[in-house]
């Protein structure tokens, strides 16, 4: 993976073997995060999903730590802003890379479809089947 951007929060990369995957990498240090950082956070990811016409999305929970002030209100400014910008970067599948324990998180956005996996491998089998 070739690292786009190493912040405070997060890392985002991009598969460079391929250029197809972007990943997310949310870092522990979310546990001091406001909602706010989180939505500036999935903007700058989308940005980079546009820019870099990715079709595979990976976003990498197993070290967040972030207890959402209104869960409610983020997840839906997500749907209403995120998730036309990852259409927009031809994504059709995201995945959650997740604990064992974290609840699965699926969707389908027509274009896009959400899933959770526990393990690399099957993201990838998902991603490339």
């Amino acid at each position: 993976m070739n690292v786009l951007a190493d912040e405070k929060l997060y890392n985002i990369e991009i598969c460079e073997k391929t250029g197809k995957v972007l990943a997310l990498i949310w870092k522990d240090t979310t546990a001091n995060m406001k909602d706010e950082d989180f939505k500036n956070t999935l903007v700058h990811f989308s940005n980079l999903a546009v820019e870099n016409q990715t079709p595979y999305l990976l976003i990498d929970t197993r070290n967040w730590k972030h207890q959402f002030e209104d869960v409610g209100a983020t997840m839906q400014w997500r749907t209403q802003n995120i998730i036309p910008r990852y259409k927009e970067a031809g994504a059709v599948k995201e995945a959650f890379f997740s604990p064992e324990n974290a609840p699965k998180i699926q969707a389908d956005y027509g274009e896009l479809i959400t899933d959770t996996f526990h393990t690399k491998e099957r993201i990838e089998n998902w991603f490339f089947q």
